[in-house]
């Protein structure tokens, strides 16, 4: 037994050293085959419906002090609580492209209607920054991009909506933002968001875990100590299942650059079947021999486990090397204790027997919840343990803020640029329509940060200066108040270049082309997120 202590923790020393312990949900998921599984892999827990936060504060709360605190979080974001318009605060890339992301007016008679609500603007609005705006952008183009662009709608009062900048499913980073949030938010405040959604749960499941297995694990010894009436009898069947997960754990930290946690909590589940082969070989001392069965036992679950291996996923992989080594070092270990060991005395003879009556108590008290169980169901809404009334307000939030629906996604691709873009065009075309009608409230697409080439190319074609002076004179506004916009309109004429993915490179858009646009390998995806669904057979007649 000393010698299997002293190998479990010169494997656990080894172990530690090389283990990095990983939370990120998407390693149990298979490589992706096609569209659909690619899109979910490479965004999964990334889009912005899934990495939003909405706290609700107290009627009587200091909504503005409170928003002051969170703005100095550096891993958040706050939504629509930006204050008063600024110039300064328009993404550069965004506006000095912006006569390419609107069609120009079609001539003077286009440009008319335009300049009178301009006119109403300047009236209501005289506000330094909203007139050097409509000086250099008369049509407002950089407003109706940011406009389509906006994660949220208007935001109720007392709520704070902010997106924070770790994937949903990275439970260690978002514990430390979900912390850091509910430390400056006044008590009686509440958090909803899949990100607070999926610390609470973590801490509820590790809690439950850990006191359930501490309780089972206490459990057992008893039993154990209860029917060999032996400490030394106890210890070594410990020592096998020791040795195992110690060695198990030691493989998969050097085979695996990262394991991940539940990989860990579920293979020692798993490992937990080794505590058998001890129990079997003191259990059946001195009268018989248990190898030929217990090779048989030990082979097949191997066989089993090792499926494990050949899975497709890393994490599973992980759990089939730590069981598969684990297994095999605990049936070596038993049967190197059978070998040093020549004869165990146990008092088994004279140990009591189990009695039938405590196996009828349990079932007693373990038949009404058998009898009172629900039925069957398929409802995958019914796997989360987030009450009920909790899912409800959430999806009320997320419809008042016009968030992404992340069940339904448009994808195109194809291994040239220009093509998937284009192809996003027509789709905008008929999602245009349908927002018109009503089908749908919105949509987010990267063609309106970055049209095709040839869409560009066609709105500088279009760009008029004379068609524009033309209407000017008509509306009660001097030649010169527009002079930013005709300075534009100029340079733009000029240029031969045209908006790129790398436009966009090291600006606050970035992250956001990235997550409607990317290249994996030759072939680009450009996604679609739709917002407000209304009818998703008309919709999906549409398309």
């Amino acid at each position: 037994m000393a010698a299997l202590f002293v190998f479990a923790a010169a494997c656990a020393a080894m172990a530690f050293s090389f283990l990095h312990v990983s939370y990120n949900l998407k390693d149990f998921l298979p490589r992706p085959i096609g569209q659909a599984e690619s899109y979910l892999v490479n965004t999964l827990g990334e889009d912005p419906g899934a990495q939003l936060l909405f706290a609700v504060l107290p009627q009587a709360a200091d909504v503005e002090g409170a928003i002051g605190r969170l703005g100095k979080i550096s891993q958040i974001r706050l939504i629509g609580s930006e204050g008063a318009f600024e110039l300064a605060d328009l993404p550069e890339p965004l506006w000095r492209n912006r006569l390419l992301l609107c069609d120009p007016p079609g001539g003077e008679a286009a440009w008319t209607p335009i300049l009178s609500d301009r006119a109403k603007d300047i009236a209501s609005w005289p506000d330094d920054d909203v007139l050097a705006l409509i000086a250099a952008d008369p049509q407002l183009c950089m407003l109706t991009v940011l406009e389509q662009l906006a994660l949220t709608g208007a935001m109720p009062p007392h709520m704070i909506a902010m997106q924070i900048d770790a994937s949903a499913f990275d439970p260690g980073k978002l514990a430390q933002i979900i912390d850091d949030v509910r430390a400056v938010l006044p008590e009686a405040s509440e958090l909803f968001g899949s990100g607070a959604y999926a610390v609470d749960l973590q801490r509820t499941v590790r809690f439950e875990a850990t006191l359930f297995s501490s309780i089972a694990g206490v459990g057992l010894a008893l039993i154990v100590f209860w029917r060999f009436r032996s400490l030394v009898v106890l210890l070594a069947v410990a020592a096998p299942l020791l040795a195992g997960g110690a060695a198990g754990l030691a493989a998969t930290a050097v085979a695996f650059t990262q394991v991940h946690g539940i990989t860990l909590a579920f293979g020692f589940t798993l490992l937990g079947i080794a505590i058998d082969y001890p129990l079997h070989l003191f259990s059946h001392r001195p009268t018989a021999s248990i190898w030929p069965t217990l090779r048989l036992g030990v082979a097949s679950t191997l066989a089993a486990y090792a499926a494990f291996l050949f899975s497709g996923t890393d994490a599973i992989a992980q759990l089939g090397v730590f069981t598969t080594v684990g297994l095999l070092v605990a049936a070596l270990a038993t049967r190197f204790l059978d070998t040093a060991t020549q004869r165990v005395e146990t008092d088994a003879a004279e140990s009591p027997s189990l009695r039938h009556w405590p196996w009828a108590l349990l079932l007693a008290c373990t038949a009404p919840a058998w009898l009172l169980a629900p039925p069957p169901s398929d409802d995958l809404s019914r796997l989360t343990p987030l009450p009920a009334e909790v899912l409800e307000r959430d999806a009320a939030l997320r419809r008042e803020m016009h968030t992404p629906d992340l069940r339904y996604v448009i994808i195109h691709q194809g291994n040239d640029l220009q093509g998937v873009l284009e192809a996003t065009e027509r789709s905008a075309q008929v999602l245009d329509a349908l927002t018109a009608s009503g089908v749908i409230s919105g949509y987010q697409a990267v063609t309106q940060l970055l049209p095709s080439a040839g869409r560009q190319n066609r709105r500088r074609q279009d760009l008029s200066l004379d068609a524009f002076e033309r209407a000017l004179t008509h509306q009660p506004f001097s030649r010169q108040a527009f002079e930013p916009y005709a300075q534009a309109l100029r340079r733009e004429l000029q240029r031969a270049d045209n908006l790129t993915p790398s436009s966009y490179a090291d600006s606050p858009l970035a992250p956001l082309i990235d997550r409607l646009l990317w290249k994996d390998g030759s072939s680009w995806t450009s996604t679609i997120l739709l917002t407000g669904i209304g009818d998703i057979r008309v919709l999906t007649d549409a398309g």
